[in-house]
């Protein structure tokens, strides 16, 4: 049975990401005087750790089982890339409006952002 790997490793991806901002509380920053940045520092939240959790858990047991059912795996490919765009954007806008470089944070969910998206575009099956 052919298994899909990217959806595999990228679900076990989200999953870690998830369970690390459930136990790094401090790893987005909050400004009250700021309400975008105030908006995006929610994106920390346990609640939205959970997300990324059962997203993660949801997208290995679909690229392992190769289950497309309903088009589970196109379906994930949308979620994965929703879920990997708006941590982008909050990494961007925490690097953005707090001094300092471009954080490591930023870099590496932009790079799995870009990775998802080509993935969607040119990977899948070839028959």
């Amino acid at each position: 049975m052919k298994r899909n790997i990217f959806l595999t490793l990228t679900g076990l991806e989200t999953l870690v990401v998830g369970v690390l901002l459930s136990f790094q509380r401090h790893l987005i920053r909050d400004d009250p005087s700021d309400r975008l940045v105030h908006v995006f520092h929610h994106m920390g939240d346990i609640d939205w750790a959970f997300i990324l959790i059962a997203i993660g858990l949801i997208t290995t047991v679909i690229g392992m089982t190769n289950y497309n059912r309903h088009h589970a795996e196109t379906v994930m490919m949308i979620v994965l890339s929703a879920v990997w765009c708006a941590y982008f954007v909050t990494f961007l806008v925490q690097d953005i409006h707090f001094p300092g470089i471009i954080g490591i944070n930023t870099i590496m969910t932009g790079f799995v952002f870009v990775q998802v998206l080509v993935e969607a575009r040119y990977g899948g099956d070839e028959k």
